[in-house]
């Protein structure tokens, strides 16, 4: 009997085993464990709702955890957005410029030679 068929058979037919003298399947350390879990948990009302409890309080620190990762990765790639569009915009600015000063250079270079540009 495999691991995964004594959990199935658990899932199955745990409510109709007795936990005193369980049948062969579930009669091994673990499964005595979470048998006398079960038993706890059905007797005492209290200790299932402090477990109940417990998990919840579980599940939501993990979901805020996951949702602060979520947000801290959106920002980040915010910022890489941003620094990006900023690397785009200051290449854009230098090709400007370097077109306006190789412009310039060659209105001088054609005033040198006598022609101007205002009279064409």
């Amino acid at each position: 009997m495999t691991e995964k068929e004594r959990w199935i058979y658990l899932f199955k037919e745990g409510g109709n085993v007795d936990l005193d003298n369980p049948p062969e399947i579930l009669d091994t350390k673990e499964m005595r464990q979470v048998m006398n879990v079960l038993r706890r948990f059905s007797e005492n009302k209290a200790d299932s709702l402090l477990y109940q409890s417990r998990l919840d309080a579980v599940f939501k620190e993990n979901t805020y955890i996951h949702e602060l990762e979520e947000a801290k990765k959106g920002m980040e790639q915010a910022i890489k957005e941003k620094e990006q569009e900023k690397k785009e915009k200051e290449q854009e600015k230098k090709e400007k410029e370097e077109a306006q000063e190789k412009l310039n250079n060659l209105l001088l270079s054609l005033k040198e030679k006598g022609i101007d540009i205002d009279d064409v």
